[in-house]
């Protein structure tokens, strides 16, 4: 470390080197004054009060003519131009203290957080209304399932992944799901015919209460028993001469049958069908 020295100029006490500010309060430390700037001190005290005995040896200050005077003033052994050196070299620094004070920095605890931020209630599921049980024939076996409260989006094309997503794949031979031809969306409901009774009821109970919709939404679907028209066959009677499988209907709109999960062609009509009142609409 480069050495300091203090230089004493005409009984002033001057630090000949500044000294890095401290980063901690004064008051943290206990003072202990250093026995070399006690003795710059009393070299200071000896030329004050050789000072004050060349002004007073003399008489009063007042009686003296002005050349006395001067004779006081440059009577004093230290003149201007000298220079009482102290050195600080060998002084430990840890026990020079700088008179400054600095704010103590205190840390924080604890981080602090902000608040959280408000957030939306979960909306509640929309259920299924109830629905009355359709009156079915006691001794026909059921197979023709209607699945309601379904996304208004949805449509043939994704009602037929829905049910491959779920292991139905080549258990289903007829779907219909009915759309509105002036807003383009589904009902909310669909006619499935499984191949057999015991595909019917695996498609209950896995579609009833069902809510994993490929798209966002809040419904939960129903289940129950199609009527009065349980079957395949009843179903394309029902149909094959309606006015929804006109030419004039697209194709996404009319009922479908299929074998082995392959779409097959829909049985021709026995009439002359008239064209629907909806697709006149259009």
């Amino acid at each position: 470390m480069a050495s300091s020295q203090w230089t004493i100029r005409n009984t002033f006490l001057e630090l000949a080197e500044p000294v890095a500010t401290r980063s901690r309060a004064s008051s943290d430390f206990n003072v202990q004054y250093s026995t070399l700037c006690l003795s710059a001190q009393c070299q200071l005290d000896s030329i004050n009060e050789k000072t004050s005995d060349n002004s007073t040896s003399v008489g009063s200050w007042a009686d003296e003519s002005d050349e006395e005077r001067e004779k006081i003033i440059t009577g004093v052994d230290l003149i201007d131009d000298e220079e009482l050196t102290v050195d600080l070299t060998d002084v430990p620094t840890n026990n020079m203290m700088q008179c400054c004070w600095m704010p103590c920095m205190v840390p924080m605890t604890t981080a602090w957080t902000p608040p959280p931020s408000p957030t939306r209630p979960a909306e509640a599921p929309i259920l299924p209304k109830p629905v009355k049980q359709q009156c079915v024939n006691i001794d026909q076996t059921k197979t023709t399932v209607m699945i309601r409260n379904m996304p208004n989006n949805y449509t043939r094309t994704m009602v037929l992944e829905l049910l491959d997503q779920n292991g139905f794949t080549g258990q289903y031979d007829f779907v219909y799901l009915p759309i509105d031809f002036e807003t383009k969306a589904c009902l909310g409901y669909a006619f499935i015919n499984m191949v057999d009774a015991a595909a019917a009821n695996c498609f209950w109970s896995t579609f009833n209460g069902f809510s994993s919709w490929s798209i966002p939404s809040r419904k939960v679907a129903g289940v129950s028993w199609s009527g009065p028209h349980q079957g395949l066959e009843a179903h394309i009677e029902r149909y094959r001469n309606s006015s929804i499988m006109s030419d004039s209907t697209p194709d996404d709109y009319k009922p479908i049958i299929l074998s082995k999960g392959v779409r097959t062609p829909f049985p021709s009509a026995t009439r002359k069908l008239r064209m629907s009142r909806q697709s006149g609409r259009r």
